[in-house]
């Protein structure tokens, strides 16, 4: 009967008894090329180490480890057949195997995900998948070309295996959730996140298998269960470039105009390091309280990790600007302001008032022909109204009966023309508009519009109807000025080429207008 062929687990041919040397070198000869390809996979496997990081380093320790048990377990082998012990050969001999395969499927790793795939960010986990699964399949594949009877030991070690994945249900489930984190990228290496809407936040220092590592700022490590991380809420502030935006409060006494405070607070906040100018920071009024408006300062971060220090930047400046324009912010609790009333101090207000509205009346040409008397009957009667920026004073279109004398601010006066709005005139403190509605009662003529906090003083129709009935020869007088202002305002007064008699006209037909509308002669 023929002998049976060699198999790859046999001893060396012409190995002796007690002849360790001889045995070893035998060995070696025989599988030489095994021994070869391990010192070449090794040195490679050395030279690559050098171009990683050396965070990246540690990884390659198992690799080379199978190297040099590949090599421990030559003499182990010759001290084997020089004991006579060679039915304990083929074991060694297979391990031999198994630790080469693995050395070298480490090193392709190295190559593959470690050199080249860095280029193309290639997920950590998909590496160390990959390996994983090369390395069992390496595995399977040796032992069955060696003989082991793989469906007996699955069969006999199905209980086993079930019983341990119960008891590994939840490190299995946080296993899974890591390799979902990688390779969906939502958090990444390097980026600030908040797990939870009321967790910690923290810089993500590495996404391993089984959990993922965030350094705080206070320095502390959180070692967070990657299950945890993939079923609550994670709020990401470094992903896709997005700055994040920071809220700063702050209280002002309602005494103070909404836009001074706004504009002294924006103007402040220009130059502050780490405060994002790609979306300029802005100042958002939030509430009325008992005695102060509550206001917020809105701004982005540029660099995530001195949010606490650019906040305290931030309110610096706020408190700057405030006590520069002696805007107050109001302590906490209640102001209690104790006030000695007096029949002085009132006469001295209305004093004040009155002659800031003499001042006002002073600037309305159509108004001079009024005596002394008149004028303070006039400016007793005014009334005092306060706009917003934005806000619309008048309409077009909108019926009216008043005039506006302008105490502060500026406003837009604008005209609808071919369905377009356009701005005709910017008018400021001490100018006046509304004369014609006040004087005819005709609708609007243009919309005018606060561009800042604009102050009025209103003089309405049954105000002047007094003075007209007293004094009826105004009508003629106040007239001819309105006309001459309208013409003005028309750009028509330098161009006119119509004779005095159509001048006469249009004049007379402005002063029937508004005899009618007073109800003035017959």
């Amino acid at each position: 009967m023929a002998a049976a062929a060699p198999t790859l687990l046999d001893p060396p041919v012409g190995w002796q008894p007690h002849e360790f040397w001889g045995n070893l070198l035998l060995d070696l000869h025989e599988h030489r090329t095994a021994g070869l390809l391990a010192l070449a996979f090794a040195v490679l496997l050395l030279l690559g180490r050098a171009l990683l990081q050396p965070a990246d380093r540690k990884r390659l320790r198992l690799p080379l480890a199978f190297f040099v048990l590949f090599y421990l377990c030559l003499p182990v082998r010759a001290s084997l057949l020089s004991q006579g012990l060679e039915a304990y050969y083929p074991p060694f001999r297979l391990a031999s195997i198994v630790l080469l395969v693995w050395g070298i499927i480490g090193v392709g790793g190295l190559l593959f995900f470690d050199l080249i795939g860095r280029k193309f960010g290639v997920p950590k986990i998909l590496r160390d998948l990959t390996i994983t699964i090369a390395t069992l399949v390496a595995l399977v594949t040796i032992l069955s070309r060696s003989g082991v009877n793989l469906l007996s030991i699955i069969t006999t070690s199905a209980v086993l295996t079930a019983v341990i994945g119960l008891a590994l249900q939840d490190t299995l489930g946080n296993l899974m959730s890591g390799i979902a984190l990688q390779l969906e990228s939502s958090i990444a290496i390097g980026d600030w996140i908040k797990v939870d809407k009321d967790g910690q936040v923290g810089k993500v220092r590495e996404v391993r298998w089984r959990s993922t590592v965030i350094e705080t700022r206070n320095a502390d490590l959180l070692i967070i269960p990657n299950g945890m991380i993939t079923k609550t809420i994670i709020t990401n502030f470094s992903k896709d470039g997005l700055e994040n935006r920071r809220w700063v409060y702050f209280n002002v006494h309602l005494r103070h105009p909404p836009n001074l405070v706004i504009k002294t607070v924006v103007d402040s906040l220009s130059g502050i390091p780490n405060v994002s100018e790609r979306t300029p920071p802005d100042c958002v009024l939030m509430s009325f309280e008992d005695s102060w408006a509550r206001y917020a300062v809105r701004y982005r971060l540029i660099d995530f990790r001195p949010d606490d220090p650019t906040d305290s930047a931030v309110r610096t400046r706020i408190w700057y600007a405030m006590h520069r324009n002696n805007l107050e912010i109001p302590y906490p609790g209640h102001n209690l302001f104790l006030t000695e009333l007096g029949d002085a101090r009132d006469q001295r207000k209305t004093d004040q008032e009155h002659k800031q509205r003499l001042e006002a009346m002073s600037h309305v040409g159509f108004l001079s022909p009024l005596n002394e008397t008149e004028r303070e009957h006039l400016a007793r009667g005014l009334r005092h109204e306060v706009f917003g920026p934005g806000e619309a004073i008048i309409q077009v279109g909108a019926p009216g009966d008043s005039l506006y004398l302008i105490r502060s601010g500026t406003v837009s006066v604008k005209i609808r023309l071919d369905g377009l709005e356009k701005e005709v005139a910017e008018l400021s403190e001490g100018q006046f508009f509304g004369e014609m509605s006040l004087m005819t009662g005709e609708p609007r003529s243009a919309t005018v519009v606060a561009k800042t906090g604009t102050e009025c003083y209103v003089v309405d129709k049954a105000l002047f109807h007094e003075i007209l009935h007293e004094k009826e020869s105004l009508v003629g007088v106040i007239g001819k000025l309105l006309h001459e202002r309208e013409m003005e305002l028309k750009g028509e007064r330098d161009d006119l080429t119509h004779e005095a008699a159509a001048r006469l006209n249009a004049q007379q037909a402005l002063l029937t207008r508004i005899k009618s509308f007073f109800g003035i002669g017959s």
